[in-house]
């Protein structure tokens, strides 16, 4: 969430970024001169409509180094405490700064280390300015702005005056102290930074002061998809099936190696891409949560491509290696397979089995994420012939999509739980994942269901009148909510005079479902595995889903934020409201109906900012 300085005396907005001028502008700006007021949670621009919006950017390096001053001295001067923070605990030099590198997979632990752009994302900006010319820059707002000259700003105080007023840290590093690899390493981790202050300056210049609102800062636009495209070559088939009994003997008699992480994997077995999208902390109207630590953000995209190997149940291996790549719910090692008592041979397949991808839900939460990672390559010349190894007998809703996609006849099903003996062997075999392995099934980078959407109508523009209510009745049945009758009738209330209507949500199947949900603007409900209908939604609907997502997370207890991870998969936009006796396996929760119907309402304001 944005905080920052508005001041009505002279209609401006500041957008706050850590380690950006922040402490010299905030101090300045909240004089008595501007009027200014301090946010630490700022309300949507749109309740600013002709004020001016303007932040500051830097170069991701230098502010990368002084962040990490920054943090050191917050913890040698007993400020803020980082616990597990290695890098802490070692002496100073570059050792310790590398270390403090290794721990910026997941930067939510400080806000001096989170990237730039998620202070100012989807934020509309009248004006960026940059740190490393912020007099000049200050300039052209005070004169946009009618505020006169702009005022001689506190000087970078020498090292005897910060260590006289605030301490000094002596874990100091220097750009010329990290030579060209360290530097290449800030730049690969803040790549999003990068690009953004190279978007906003080329090399040599600030942007002028525009006279329309542009949306520089906007991202995740819907065609935006979170891989490069794969460059691979078709495969080739080998020319005649392998001898059965020679294949069986393989995977029951050659221990394997279990292989946890991408890491290990040989890089000529591999082809991977740096995410090109983020992952959106879940929205909530407590701005507490958003100082709690979350999963970490996905990193890479990767597709295995092995020759002459082996699928089982939502896994692969070769005569040496099993590719459980830290999937708990697969096991640890390729004993599951030792009893294998069949194998069935393809010329070449890709694996996107589930896990339970038997269920409606999983299988769309699971499954179709990993297609949709491919579906393009499949469709490519000289990949016809590859074959889908997923779920299909006994799973209805996976043979509807399989006929809604086009892809019934290349489907081969998967064993299961590989209790039923057998496995599949291919001359070659795709996998497609996503690295860091997140240890929740269902969580995907933003926007990997899209090329799915697409093929299924989703992205197509329509009426959205519908506020639709996931229900879970009668109250007997599990995570059923037990205020039900006060929370519609608050909502009903809260839709009267508008264009929107409530619908509550009855499953007459995928063709019926489908309309109905293409016309939601907001999906609300209990957790279950209706919300996996999101697949169907438009772009810009809001899913609202009754969870403790944060509550669970930081008690240490497995939050599942499953339709959390399919609404970023999907690109919505998703909500969490924490309702009071909760459990996976309980019934009547009491779900806090002011707090539903505030987030309904937001969702309905069309020019709410989306924020982090």
């Amino acid at each position: 969430m944005a905080t920052g300085v508005v001041s009505d005396r002279f209609r401006f907005v500041w957008i706050h970024v850590p380690k950006n001028a922040s402490s010299t502008l905030s101090k300045e700006f909240q004089q008595e001169r501007y009027g200014g007021r301090f946010y630490g949670v700022l309300p949507p621009l749109s309740e600013f409509p002709d004020y001016f919006a303007f932040a500051f950017l830097r170069d991701p390096v230098s502010r990368l180094l002084s962040a990490y001053q920054e943090v050191s001295l917050a913890q040698e001067a007993g400020w803020r405490e980082f616990p597990n923070k290695h890098f802490l605990a070692l002496p100073e030099g570059l050792a310790r700064f590398e270390v403090f590198l290794d721990e910026l997979g997941d930067r939510r632990w400080d806000p001096h280390v989170e990237d730039q752009w998620c202070h100012l994302e989807c934020i509309e900006l009248d004006f960026v300015g940059r740190v490393e010319r912020l007099s000049e820059d200050l300039e052209k707002v005070y004169e946009r702005l009618g505020m006169g000259r702009v005022p001689e700003l506190p000087k970078r105080r020498s090292r005897e005056g910060r260590e006289r007023d605030y301490g000094y840290s002596r874990h100091v590093i220097r750009k010329e102290d990290l030579g060209a690899r360290l530097r290449e390493r800030i730049r690969s981790l803040y790549r999003d930074d990068v690009a953004l202050y190279e978007r906003a300056f080329g090399r040599r210049r600030a942007w002028s002061v525009p006279d329309v609102r542009p949306t520089p800062l906007a991202r995740d636009a819907e065609d935006l998809l979170p891989w490069a495209p794969w460059r691979l070559d078709p495969p080739k088939p080998a020319g005649r099936a392998p001898d059965p009994k020679r294949l069986l003997e393989r995977v029951v008699s050659r221990p394997k190696r279990n292989v946890a992480r991408l890491a290990e994997v040989p890089r000529h077995l591999v082809t991977h891409t740096p995410v090109r999208t983020r992952l959106r902390r879940p929205r909530a109207t407590d701005p507490e949560h958003v100082h709690w630590p979350w999963y970490p953000q996905l990193e890479r995209a990767f597709l295995l491509h092995l020759e002459d190997a082996f699928i089982g149940d939502n896994v692969v291996f070769d005569d040496d290696r099993y590719f459980g790549l830290g999937r708990r719910w697969l096991g640890r090692s390729w004993e599951l397979y030792a009893r294998t008592r069949e194998v069935r041979h393809l010329d070449a397949a890709v694996s996107i089995g589930a896990w339970g991808g038997e269920a409606f839900q999983l299988f769309l939460m699971a499954g179709l994420p990993k297609l949709a990672m491919v579906i393009d390559l499949l469709e490519s010349p000289g990949f016809e012939h590859v074959k889908i190894v997923s779920h299909d007998d006994g799973a209805a809703a996976a043979r509807w999509f399989w006929k809604a996609l086009g892809l019934r006849d290349r489907v081969v099903q998967k064993p299961k739980n590989s209790e039923e003996g057998f496995v599949i062997h291919a001359d070659q075999v795709y996998f497609p994942q996503y690295d860091p392995t997140i240890d929740s099934y269902g969580v995907y980078a933003r926007n990997t269901l899209l090329p799915i959407r697409r093929r299924l109508g989703a992205l197509e523009p329509g009426e959205q009148d519908l506020v639709l209510y996931l229900d879970r009745y009668p109250q007997d049945i599990i995570r059923s909510v037990g205020n039900r009758d006060a929370l519609l009738e608050a909502l009903r209330a809260r839709l009267a005079g508008t264009k929107y209507r409530l619908e509550v949500f009855r499953s007459e199947g995928p063709d019926c479902d489908r309309g109905l949900f293409a016309r939601a603007r907001v999906i609300v409900g209990p957790h279950g595995g209706a919300f996996a209908n999101m697949i169907f939604a438009r772009p810009g609907t809001h899913v609202v889903e009754f969870l403790p997502l944060y509550r669970r997370y930081r008690e240490g207890e497995q939050p599942r934020p499953v339709f959390w991870g399919m609404a970023e998969g999907c690109g919505l936009e998703y909500w969490t409201s924490e309702p009071e006796n909760f459990g996976f396996q309980t019934r009547r929760m009491v779900v806090d109906v002011a707090d539903v119907v505030e987030i309904v309402g937001r969702a309905l304001d069309t020019t709410e900012a989306t924020r982090c």
